[in-house]
């Protein structure tokens, strides 16, 4: 083998090593998140089967309607405040997780890199 070649072999073994560290680290830290994560992954697949079903939103409104009618158009104004609510939150999750993960990108000396305040004051006033 040239000496190249065996640059190039050297750096490959030490970039699998490097990719096997990162992955495991991945894991570990990957971990933490199992638990919220499930209780997301319940909230959507309550959602879904609600989704799936509409005759029973229809059968709640109804009988919202047939009880309190006052009743059932400030339920109707709560949940409207709810979802716009839901709707401003999902903007501002797109528009910050890209910060939070560039500000995740480990520095040189392998410490996560500090988030700079002008960037999250830039990036929040545009919400």
């Amino acid at each position: 083998m040239s000496p190249r070649e065996v640059e190039l072999a050297l750096k490959k073994q030490r970039l699998q090593f490097q990719s096997a560290a990162l992955r495991a680290r991945l894991g570990q830290q990957a971990h933490t998140l199992q638990a919220p994560f499930a209780a997301v992954d319940r909230v959507r697949a309550g959602y879904g089967w609600l989704r799936d079903r509409p005759y029973i939103w229809v059968g709640a409104a109804v009988a919202l309607a047939v009880m309190r009618p006052r009743a059932a158009w400030r339920w109707l104004k709560r949940g409207f405040i709810w979802w716009q609510g839901a709707q401003r939150l999902r903007g501002w999750v797109e528009r910050a997780a890209p910060l939070y993960l560039a500000a995740q990108q480990p520095s040189d000396d392998g410490r996560p890199a500090p988030i700079s305040v002008q960037a999250l004051i830039a990036q929040f006033t545009r919400l």
